[in-house]
């Protein structure tokens, strides 16, 4: 079998992750089956608002398990290790970003799912031929990937 190539492999990071999807699952149950941090009791709902707040809980959960696992994504590591990236548009090679006092540039993003928008802390780079700063996704995560 092929080494893993992120970090929830090594057993210590899995061990936290597992912790935190616990607690989140935890709190899930208790919101579905006890009483919501609101003070709203799910046995005075009906069915409807039952399936809605199952599925909300779910939506939740889906959202934790896919930041996680873009997070750990082999990509990161290779973004994070390149000097230059080639431009989406134009193909030129171009330097990380850097601000005013020279450190590197991040940027915070969201990425539209069917579970719900997923935050991501992406690294940028700036091309100098369009002027334009970009950061590199995966293709798994570039629009449309996925479907038919």
């Amino acid at each position: 079998m092929e080494e893993s190539r992120h970090r929830l492999s090594h057993p210590e990071a899995l061990k936290k992750f597992r912790q935190t999807l616990h607690g989140k699952v935890d709190a899930a149950i208790e919101r579905m089956l006890e009483k919501s941090p609101s003070g709203v009791d799910p046995y005075s709902l009906d069915f409807t608002g039952r399936e809605s707040l199952a599925f909300e809980i779910g939506q939740e959960i889906s959202v934790l398990l896919l930041h996680e696992n873009l997070v750990q994504d082999s990509w990161r590591e290779i973004v994070a290790e390149s000097q230059s990236w080639p431009c989406p548009r134009c193909r030129t090679e171009s330097p990380r970003k850097k601000n005013k006092k020279g450190e590197e540039s991040y940027d915070s993003v969201e990425l539209r799912t069917r579970s719900g928008k997923v935050p991501l802390r992406v690294r940028l780079f700036y091309c100098p031929k369009c002027r334009k700063s970009f950061s590199p996704l995966p293709t798994a995560c570039e629009p449309g990937a996925g479907e038919p």
